[in-house]
């Protein structure tokens, strides 16, 4: 039985481990900000739209001792082992988050390709082109009244499907995480990327009525954290003391709520795999 008071708890089990944690993210973040910059504008200026997912390849590399962590976290869970994991050869974590990475990566191919057939569908193929169509013009390009009148036509469609469309990407994504959470932690359980992609075990356990009902409690989790955190932001932005601490709350935040996710997940695949 998944231990929910446990997960919750757990980050806050090692504060020396949660302030290392926080550190650690706070470096990658800036490395991946820095790192990101000179893709993302040479994406907006230009029309050369192959570097928009350059950023995607770089965060494998900047994100992966993190990465590597929080899935240690879930695969500990699993064996019920509740204490936080020691921030240690970073060397083999590196490797298994680039691994993570990569089977991240993998299995956001078909799922990429199923979100553009639904949004084609539900927008309507033409709707679906001249978005596209808009999507790829360089904010550099001169656009005449007749674009721009175009331009506020198509975003004026686009708005009234997005009650359609915003739902539909969200379930789509969230069955994208269910699986891929499997994949990862069987990555770290079996340490062999071919067991990451076996996926009659990946399927059983994701569907399975134990795992789903611990993703959805966890989702529940995570958007009542979000809820309060959102909360709590607005009450400190009030004061200067309350912005210096903002971006201290944010970090203890990201590092908790993801090993708390992780947490709960790990015990579910520990007793259905």
């Amino acid at each position: 039985m998944v231990n929910y008071i446990i997960a919750i708890k757990r980050p806050f089990s090692d504060w020396k481990k949660l302030g290392i944690g926080c550190l650690i993210l706070l470096g990658v973040g800036i490395a991946s900000f820095i790192m990101m910059i000179p893709f993302t504008l040479s994406t907006i200026l230009t029309k050369n739209f192959i570097l928009k997912y350059v950023p995607n390849i770089i965060s494998i590399f900047v994100f992966a001792v993190p990465t590597a962590y929080f899935i240690k976290c879930g695969f500990t869970a699993s064996k019920k082992k509740f204490s936080l994991p020691n921030w240690s050869d970073f060397g083999a974590l590196f490797n298994d988050g680039i691994k993570l990475g990569i089977i991240s990566l993998i299995y956001s191919i078909p799922f990429m390709l199923i979100l553009s057939s639904v949004s084609t569908s539900i927008l309507g193929p033409s709707l679906y082109a001249e978005f596209k169509e808009i999507s790829a013009h360089s904010i550099m390009d001169e656009a005449s009244p007749e674009s721009r009148a175009k331009e506020e036509q198509v975003y004026s469609r686009l708005i009234q499907k997005l009650p359609i469309l915003i739902p539909v990407m969200f379930l789509i994504y969230m069955v994208w995480w269910l699986i891929v959470s499997v994949a990862l932690l069987r990555f770290m359980d079996k340490k062999n990327l071919k067991d990451s992609f076996v996926l009659s075990s990946i399927f059983r356990i994701s569907f399975s009525p134990k795992y789903i009902l611990a993703f959805l409690i966890m989702t529940l989790i995570g958007i009542g954290s979000i809820i309060c955190i959102s909360l709590v932001s607005i009450l400190l932005a009030v004061t200067i003391i309350g912005i210096i601490l903002l971006p201290f709350l944010f970090l203890i935040y990201a590092f908790a709520i993801t090993v708390i996710g992780y947490t709960i997940l790990g015990q579910a695949y520990g007793e259905v795999k």
